[in-house]
């Protein structure tokens, strides 16, 4: 199984322009910190991000995977 720095080499090996970052967002009054990411100008397909980083990198990596065939 690979480890999570294995999986974020291979999303920015393999892409231009790629970001991954931690970003405050604010639901029923309460704050959340959440993972998004973004690769040569498309973006985490849900605003609210996820909870955690492998989560966020782990949809990245499948996104790189998937727009590389």
């Amino acid at each position: 199984m690979e480890i999570l720095i294995d999986k974020i080499n291979a999303i920015y090996n393999s892409s231009d322009e790629v970001k991954i970052e931690k970003v405050k967002r604010i639901k029923d009054d309460k704050t959340h910190f959440n993972y998004i990411w973004s690769v040569n100008g498309y973006s985490t397909p849900n605003w609210f991000g996820f909870n955690t980083l492998e989560e966020c990198v782990d949809d990245c990596l499948d996104w790189v995977v998937i727009n590389s065939l």
